[in-house]
């Protein structure tokens, strides 16, 4: 399993790709990962891309915990950045919705789950783009 991340400074946005089993590890150590890229910006979109993902190790204490880690750091997002979840099948679809619903009020930006990249792309003001969905992590 991993989850990596690419900033695309020249669109403002950071796509996070989840794939293979995922863990609430994993991810919050990536996500701490990319605050600290020297790219990084508060306002950048994010696409969360879970077309990879083949199951999720976590429950609801666990997401609980990692929304919690993160209130922080989103807490200086500007208000009406947006950030979409791209999760295409149920066991994602589902995921993702629960981490909307776990943030719901608690952050400046806003966030949607999506089951094609068509609306993602569309939320965050973007034309569609397969490479982005594909590209090669940050290191």
């Amino acid at each position: 399993m991993t989850v990596s991340y690419k900033i695309h400074p020249n669109l403002h946005l950071v796509c996070v790709t989840y794939s293979g089993e995922v863990t609430p590890d994993q991810y919050l150590e990536s996500f701490d990962r990319y605050l600290k890229d020297p790219d990084y910006a508060p306002d950048l979109r994010i696409l969360m891309n879970m077309t990879t993902a083949t199951g999720f190790d976590i429950d609801f204490k666990a997401m609980f915990q990692m929304v919690l880690h993160q209130i922080p750091h989103y807490a200086n997002r500007p208000k009406g950045t947006r950030a979409a979840i791209l999760a295409p099948d149920d066991l994602s679809f589902g995921i993702g919705r629960m981490y909307q619903s776990l943030t719901d009020g608690q952050l400046p930006s806003e966030l949607a789950v999506f089951r094609t990249a068509e609306e993602a792309f569309d939320f965050l003001g973007l034309e569609p783009d397969d490479s982005l969905l594909s590209a090669p992590p940050t290191d």
